[in-house]
Parts: C-alpha cells; sequence; structure tokens
C-alpha cells in the first residue's frame, strides 16, 4: 500500500507543477507596440506585439491564428480560439529580440525555426 501512496504522491505532483510552462517575463522592457513580418516553415504571419505583452499573430489571408498576453510567467488566451502553445517560445524570442534592439533574428525552437523582421 505504501507503493500506491508514494506514487499517487508523485503522479499528482506532476499533473499539479508539470503542466504549464512558466516563461520569464522581462518586466523592465518597455516599448510601444511592434510589428513584425514572420516566415515559419515556409509560412507568412504578421505579428503585434504591445508593451502589456499582447501578441496576435495573423497568417497571409489576415486570419487570426493566435492571440496571447504573457501574465505572470504563463502565456493565456485572450479570444476564443483553440489552445496553441506551438508559438509560445517564439514569442519570447521576440521579447529577446526587443530587449537587444534587433530589427531582425532567426529564433530557432525544438519544432519551429522563424525568421522575424521588424517592420
Amino acid at each position: 500500500m505504501d507503493i500506491v501512496n508514494k506514487i499517487s504522491a508523485i503522479f499528482l505532483a506532476f499533473v499539479c507543477f508539470g503542466c504549464a510552462s512558466k516563461w520569464q517575463v522581462l518586466d523592465n522592457l518597455h516599448f510601444e507596440q511592434k510589428s513584425f513580418s514572420m516566415v515559419c516553415e515556409d509560412k507568412s504571419y504578421i505579428l503585434y506585439v504591445n508593451d502589456e505583452f499582447k501578441f496576435v499573430l495573423f497568417d497571409s489571408l489576415l486570419v487570426l491564428v493566435v492571440s496571447k498576453k504573457l501574465e505572470n510567467g504563463e502565456f493565456k488566451n485572450t479570444k476564443f480560439l483553440p489552445p496553441n502553445a506551438k508559438f509560445d517560445p517564439i514569442f519570447i524570442g521576440v521579447l529577446e529580440m526587443i530587449k537587444k534592439g534587433a530589427k531582425s533574428a532567426t529564433i530557432k525552437t525544438q519544432n519551429l525555426t522563424c525568421k522575424a523582421v521588424e517592420i
């Protein structure tokens, strides 16, 4: 019975603490709204980012793909869209790009590589 309790505790800890990705928020980053042209896996996107860490991503037909806000280290959907964490690491890369003052960058993650250019 002791083994069952240990396995249950480990499983519960995994469910409670392992499911959410936390991102380090750059609190001292101040900027106006920025726009980026992005190419990811041969698909074109337009990304808008504002100083409240709101990210809005449109595809080449101007269809909304992602609308999220980075709050307390977690991305939260701001529109009624299906959950999509595919671009979350890319958004963090864009914030790093803004922090460095770069006008273009190639952002690579495990699943996605994007070329971002400030418009």
